[in-house]
């Protein structure tokens, strides 16, 4: 979905790195705008905090689309997969794979207020300045969307975080 939304955007290049082979095999068979057949998509089967630490590559926009925050890593543990993903670390090393201008978007399910204060939390604290990220409410439910540039100096033109003061 993000793959053919940046398409449709006019990306000229797009890295998609997908965690799980068959959900990538899942898009590429059976997307109806068929994207991973685009020659300036390249999928890559690898963990996202990986692929950023060992790439040279450098981004305008990243997106961290919706992920199954839900889902345990395995079935004996209790660590779930955002605990891995959503971290301070592992999103000042997605920044440092920005370009100057470049902005790092994160969508997330939030069951509760607690984990989206969290994950707020933790998006806030990657950032290097005393900046905020911008969040944005979407229409579909439970959906939060942070965003913020690699400096910190996205801002809302309304003058400040969108959505209700969970953010």
């Amino acid at each position: 979905m993000n793959v053919a939304a940046a398409l449709r955007s006019g990306a000229q290049h797009v890295d998609a790195i997908e965690i799980d082979p068959a959900i990538l095999l899942a898009g590429k068979t059976n997307h109806p705008e068929r994207p991973y057949d685009d020659p300036r998509v390249r999928p890559i089967v690898n963990d996202a905090r990986s692929f950023l630490r060992t790439t040279q590559s450098h981004y305008d926009l990243m997106v961290y689309g919706l992920l199954d925050s839900h889902t345990l890593l395995s079935q004996a543990s209790s660590v779930r997969l955002d605990s891995f993903v959503y971290t301070v670390e592992g999103l000042r090393e997605a920044r440092s794979r920005l370009t100057p201008n470049g902005v790092l978007s994160l969508s997330f399910s939030v069951l509760n207020d607690a984990l989206g204060t969290k994950i707020y939390q933790i998006d806030e604290a990657s950032l290097s300045t005393e900046k905020k990220p911008l969040c944005f409410f979407p229409s579909y439910e439970g959906a939060q969307v942070f965003m913020q540039s690699k400096n910190g100096d996205l801002v809302d033109p309304a003058g400040g975080a969108l959505g209700s003061p969970r953010c």
